[in-house]
């Protein structure tokens, strides 16, 4: 005998109405785990690493380096400073 999905989240709802608050939070994350897709290594390393959408999209000019070698430098002293 199968059961389809509203039957299924039904029954579990009807389960979990029974149980203490703590228990519901050990549930949820199994349930969460459970729906969510799972893919593999090699999709992580397709979708980090081989995806080359934004390749063109951005270059690196002299702008940017006026700009972040004086803030970085600033970053720098006030770590610093916190550390003392």
């Amino acid at each position: 005998m199968t059961c389809g999905g509203s039957a299924l989240l039904a029954m579990i709802a009807d389960k979990l109405s029974s149980l203490p608050i703590v228990a519901l939070r050990g549930y949820a994350w199994a349930l969460a785990l459970w729906t969510s897709p799972q893919h593999g290594l090699q999709h992580y390393f397709k979708t980090h690493y081989a995806d080359r959408t934004f390749e063109h999209l951005y270059h690196w000019n002299s702008f940017d380096t006026a700009l972040l070698i004086p803030y970085f430098m600033v970053m720098i002293v006030l770590s610093f400073y916190g550390i003392h």
